[in-house]
């Protein structure tokens, strides 16, 4: 953290060290069509630097079924959709920055759920003769406006994104911009100076300072300061054994 390398403060965090990138956007499905009608149809698969995705593969098939009882406790089923919607949890595990930077990108441009694309890999691994969604080109959302980029060793990268089959819906993107969440851990015999630099400068929600990851780590995605505070009310940690501590301390950009 700069400000607390300016500081005079030499605590270097452990891994992972954890970065999350928030959208939030509002959906309002609209019938029972499964493509939507708005988006990029950007291919995923073929962007620059895109990995493959890593085992294991989570999916799941659901089909969105409204159940709802009259006053004799009789059921009345109805369907949203004319057919079922597959799911995927795509794992990318210890991949390099550049490949990273590919995914987190793809999805800021995205702004999360709000714009659809298209995804096509008829062979997920090396290994299998799997395919996603059959191994046929298919319009997909991200599942999640939350992408969690965890730094697991210097210059490598664990990232999971879930996606869905897109469906005709209305998407209202109520944040246009990203803010950003920094999950970082110590562990270390002596946290004096770290305890020190919070009661007296940023203690609680109410200071903001800058904060740049690539000045504690020089192996990471960018060198980018953000506006951060303290996202958390109480300093706490863990005695894990003697002379070791253990702490998580979080920070969230602060868009001015």
């Amino acid at each position: 953290m700069n400000y607390l390398n300016n500081a005079g403060i030499a605590i270097y965090p452990v891994f992972p060290f954890v970065e999350k990138i928030k959208f939030y956007t509002e959906i309002i499905e609209l019938s029972s069509l499964k493509q939507a009608s708005v988006g990029s149809l950007v291919r995923f698969d073929t962007q620059s630097n895109m990995p493959l995705p890593s085992y294991s593969i989570l999916e799941s098939i659901a089909r969105d079924v409204i159940v709802s009882e009259n006053d004799n406790v009789r059921e009345q089923r109805r369907t949203r959709f004319e057919a079922s919607l597959r799911r995927y949890k795509l794992h990318f595990d210890s991949i390099a920055a550049t490949a990273a930077s590919a995914v987190t990108t793809f999805f800021v441009n995205r702004k999360g759920k709000f714009n659809n694309f298209s995804i096509q890999e008829t062979e997920a691994s090396p290994y299998t003769e799997y395919s996603l969604f059959e191994g046929n080109l298919t319009t997909v959302n991200f599942d999640s406006d939350i992408l969690v980029n965890s730094m697991v060793s210097p210059g490598r990268f664990t990232v999971d994104i879930p996606i869905i089959e897109s469906s005709n819906s209305i998407r209202i993107p109520l944040q246009l911009n990203p803010y950003r969440e920094f999950i970082i851990n110590y562990s270390t015999e002596d946290l004096t100076d770290l305890i020190n630099f919070f009661e007296d400068n940023a203690v609680g929600k109410d200071v903001i300072f800058d904060f740049n990851p690539y000045n504690m780590i020089s192996s990471y995605l960018s060198n980018t300061t953000y506006t951060v505070r303290i996202d958390i009310e109480l300093f706490e940690r863990e005695i894990r054994q003697i002379n070791q501590d253990m702490v998580s301390i979080i920070l969230r950009e602060v868009i001015t």
